[in-house]
């Protein structure tokens, strides 16, 4: 497991108008102060933050295929199928990958080694918020070995998914 880090989470849409610089003008303050940032939008801010060097991503399969040339993922890919080119993409930038799947869980790397954790088969209720939990799960336990962590994580985000409201 890697050492103990503050972190930085950013996560969510980037308001309209806010500059395009933001998100690499924030991954460099936060790398300055000593801290690591971990970003889970979509779209043009996720390959921003995936150019400037944020040190996680968490977007699903389906946000990381709109921003990344010849990855295309559709519904009847598997995790396990795309997990090869998700690695390929982990080792043209700096940071790490935290990508969800769904029911298919999610897989972790940095480009040199490949975490795949599955949740039990569950029943959903409603799945508004089980990306943040991922996350959330992911960077508050730091001190477990990343098999460990990504297992804990995707359960977490399954089980937000077994609440009928949001927190």
């Amino acid at each position: 497991s890697e050492p103990i880090s503050v972190w930085v989470a950013v996560c969510g849409s980037i308001p309209q108008g806010t500059s395009e610089n933001f998100l690499p003008e924030l991954i460099a303050l936060t790398h300055a102060s000593g801290a690591r940032i971990a970003i889970d939008t979509s779209g043009p801010a996720l390959a921003l933050a995936l150019e400037a060097g944020a040190d996680l991503l968490a977007p699903t399969v389906e946000e990381l295929a709109e921003i990344c040339p010849g990855f295309e993922a559709t519904g009847g890919d598997s995790l396990e199928a795309l997990a090869p080119v998700i690695g390929d993409i982990a080792r043209r930038y700096p940071g790490a990958l935290l990508v969800s799947a769904g029911k298919q869980g999610a897989v972790w790397t940095d480009g040199r080694q490949m975490v795949r954790s599955v949740p039990e088969a569950i029943t959903p209720v409603n799945t508004v918020g089980a990306g943040d939990t991922l996350l959330a799960s992911w960077l508050a336990h730091q001190e477990q070995t990343t098999a460990e962590r990504l297992a804990g994580a995707v359960t977490d985000a399954a089980m937000t998914c077994l609440s009928t409201g949001t927190f």
